[in-house]
């Protein structure tokens, strides 16, 4: 089924970057669910829509809207959905043997030692506490960044990071044990600088936007790339200078 892009049920503030063939790219905010949990919050989702958590798809009066992978809600970015589900299957398995490449934005408490790009490597463990998700270094879990410094350097700095691999949390985790805590990270991050960025800056968000993906996918025996982009939100500039 081909949905325009102007049928879709957005979310607040959600928007529609781009769009190839049977593959939609959005851009979600921080703060917004890439889809409801379980205790419900359906109205600040990607998708004023019914969720299907089974086969992973919205529904909704014009159509339906696989998604291939998910954000976690405080990180803002491209998210990438189908409107076939023959895509949807190729482009999820895609993900699944990781013929997928991904970029990240992040803005972290000081700055990287090196000047140039370097890999991070970690084993994680993935544990739950009440009921919140936790990562923390020193499990079985092995996790892969490639980290790039690119502006700052004072307070604070950007970075650019390339996940080899796609552990909960693991960006957040890495920087953090580097002494280099994402910016408003309410979990692993600096709470008392945290609160000195908002109360200066006036922004209290995580400091965490995806920035571009690739994908190289199989349908019906042929190959296709297709790469998608989210610009930079403004607050990010601002804060590095600000910084």
């Amino acid at each position: 089924m081909s949905e325009s892009a102007d049928a879709l049920p957005l979310g607040p503030g959600v928007r529609v970057l781009d769009r190839a063939g049977d593959l939609i790219a959005i851009e979600k905010p921080a703060g917004v669910l890439s889809h409801p949990n379980r205790s419900g919050s359906a109205k600040r989702c990607l998708l004023e829509a019914e969720y299907d958590p089974d086969s992973e798809r919205y529904r909704f009066p014009a159509g339906e809207l696989y998604l291939l992978h998910r954000l976690d809600a405080p990180t803002s970015g491209v998210v990438v959905a189908a409107t076939d589900p023959g895509v949807a299957r190729a482009g999820q398995q895609a993900f699944a043997e990781r013929r997928v490449r991904k970029q990240y934005a992040a803005a972290v408490k000081g700055a990287m030692r090196e000047r140039s790009a370097v890999t991070w490597r970690d084993r994680l463990a993935v544990e739950r506490r009440s009921g919140a998700l936790r990562v923390r270094t020193g499990g079985d879990r092995h996790a892969e960044t490639r980290a790039r410094p690119r502006a700052g350097g004072g307070d604070v700095s950007l970075l650019t990071l390339e996940p080899r691999t796609g552990r909960p949390h693991q960006l957040r985790v890495q920087a953090a044990a580097r002494g280099l805590p994402i910016v408003g990270d309410k979990t692993y991050g600096d709470f008392a600088f945290n609160r000195r960025v908002a109360q200066r800056s006036g922004h209290k968000r995580l400091f965490l936007h995806a920035e571009s993906i690739e994908i190289d996918y199989e349908l019906e025996g042929e190959t296709y790339t297709a790469r998608f982009a989210a610009p930079l939100p403004e607050a990010f500039e601002a804060l590095i200078a600000f910084g």
